[in-house]
């Protein structure tokens, strides 16, 4: 995607293995060490795919249909309400 994003990523991007979460700052969670992404992985027992991008609203999803494929692919997904 050309986009950094917060890791580690799952260790299989297989499609419903894993679930996806979208949003800004808050979902990236620059300034925590574990941000709510992977404490919910841990809770669920199911790798998570932090797409969170500081700054990003939900004009930025829609530009960058590249995540598309990684958004449906989750079994389930988390939108921060921006």
């Amino acid at each position: 995607t050309r986009l950094s994003f917060r890791g580690p990523p799952p260790d299989t991007l297989a499609s419903g293995d894993y679930f996806t979460c979208i949003g800004a700052a808050q979902t990236f969670g620059c300034f925590c060490e574990r941000p709510y992404p992977a404490l919910l992985a841990e809770q669920l027992g199911l790798p998570a795919l932090n797409l969170g991008y500081g700054g990003a609203g939900p004009e930025f999803f829609d530009r960058h249909e590249s995540l598309d494929r990684y958004i449906n692919g989750g079994k389930f997904l988390v939108l921060q309400v921006m």
